[in-house]
């Protein structure tokens, strides 16, 4: 179990990453596990770009 945006949640799957636009995108799949009354699935798609120093870094999660 980690934590990702204040929400105990479990992965279960993790799709390849791919290059798009000069970015490394990675959709994630899982369980929320949080009983607040919502849905137990949740999916995110992580962007990664390089920073000034060339360190990946995530610059967004949708």
């Amino acid at each position: 179990m980690i934590y990702l945006l204040n929400n105990a949640v479990n992965f279960t799957t993790v799709d390849k990453a791919h290059e798009e636009n000069g970015r490394i995108l990675v959709a994630v799949n899982g369980e929320n596990l949080q009983q607040d009354g919502g849905s137990p699935v949740m999916g995110y798609t992580f962007y990664f770009e390089k920073d000034e120093s060339g360190e990946w870094q995530i610059i967004t999660i949708d």
